[in-house]
């Protein structure tokens, strides 16, 4: 994903925020209630699912969201207070993205509860389309 927006002061005290609710974001929409374990791999897995359809893309997408989530991770854990504007902008596309895609696919506008959104991801998991 382009990492591309408007530029930000790289000192800015707020950047760890900013990143953290937007993974916060991305996590809420994409992972369901009843996933506890394994956040990372689902996270990514989920993500590469919704948004790309070549192995290539999904492979890329896996590793920025690992990327991203070990950042994640980092702040909420050790303090990390150093994050760069392309990881800041490359979380916000995903992240949008994955809103997008949700909010206009027609493969989800039928779905009435986040159990249909869990099977759709299983069944892609198994190799289902």
């Amino acid at each position: 994903f382009a990492a591309d927006g408007p530029a930000l002061p790289a000192d800015e005290p707020a950047l760890p925020q900013v990143m953290l609710l937007f993974a916060i974001a991305l996590e809420s929409v994409v992972l369901g209630k009843e996933i506890k374990t394994e956040i990372t791999y689902q996270l990514s897995a989920r993500v590469a699912h919704l948004l790309a359809s070549t192995l290539d893309a999904k492979r890329s997408i896996v590793e920025q969201v690992n990327d991203l989530y070990r950042l994640r991770s980092a702040i909420v854990h050790s303090g990390k207070n150093d994050i760069s504007e392309t990881d800041l902008y490359t979380i916000r596309a995903i992240c949008l993205s994955s809103l997008q895609t949700l909010a206009t696919s027609p493969d989800f506008a039928a779905m009435k509860d986040v159990e249909e959104l869990d099977q759709w991801f299983d069944d892609r998991m198994l190799g289902g389309s």
